[in-house]
């Protein structure tokens, strides 16, 4: 997480944690 709290996918694998694109291969929904 760096700043983004929600729904992070990582490799395909659904987190509990928002990271931005720019972290890594981090993707998904940025809700604050």
């Amino acid at each position: 997480g760096n700043g983004y709290s929600g729904i992070g996918i990582y490799a395909g694998r659904p987190e509990l944690e928002g990271n931005t694109c720019q972290n890594n291969a981090w993707y998904g929904i940025y809700r604050q």
